[in-house]
């Protein structure tokens, strides 16, 4: 059988990274603490909806609509973003996922990803979650009110067939997170690509 590792929901840890610290006096405390929670808000709630895809009690119009609702959550609605003359700036994210068995890794776009696990061969699949929480961090600024930060997760993932677990593994993700400040002064967060950084088997 082959098991591909599948992007879920364990988060034991959410670790803000960039590469160059945000320096810019206008960004009080108040408003870095805002984007940090938002960051995991997209993050948890797009593990969420993957809980109702793959499971496989739901009927399909169940499963499509979280398959749309996560859509929502990710930049360009998991499509390019192009700019107003029709150019690419962001290309569609992707998401990463391996084999235990033989270590190779492949990517899909978003849509292809959930795709995927709605019709996974498994009579349950169950993704267990933690509480997240984000470690001291920065947020990189990429153009005028607009910032990229990268969120690190884990996951565990379990497969059944019938009464017993045939597969299950922990792995650690990185996710890029795309925030812009609206003119209202609120903040838009949309995710990106996730990649796998490490996996072990449970």
């Amino acid at each position: 059988m082959k098991k591909l590792l599948f992007i879920a929901a364990l988060f034991c840890s959410v670790t803000l990274f960039a590469t160059d610290v945000l320096d810019d006096p206008n960004m009080e405390i108040e408003v870095r603490e805002t984007i940090n929670k938002q960051c995991v808000h997209q993050v948890k709630a797009f593990t969420k909806h993957l809980g109702f895809i793959a499971n496989k009690s739901n009927p399909d119009s169940i499963k499509e609509y979280h398959i749309e609702a996560s859509m929502d959550l990710f930049v360009g609605h998991g499509d390019d973003t192009k700019d107003d003359e029709g150019n690419v700036i962001i290309p569609a994210p992707r998401i990463e996922v391996a084999s235990m068995t033989t270590g190779k890794k492949n990517s899909y776009f978003i849509k292809q990803y959930l795709v995927r696990l709605k019709d996974l061969a498994y009579t349950k699949i169950v993704f267990q979650s933690s509480k997240c929480y984000l470690a001291d961090g920065g947020i990189r600024k990429v153009a005028e009110n607009e910032y990229v930060a990268t969120v690190t997760f884990y996951q565990v993932f379990i497969g059944y067939k019938g009464d017993y677990i045939v597969y299950r593994d922990k792995t650690e993700k990185r996710v890029t997170v795309h925030v812009k400040k609206e003119p209202t002064g609120d903040f838009t967060v949309l995710l990106g690509d996730i990649s796998i950084q490490s996996m072990t088997k449970q």
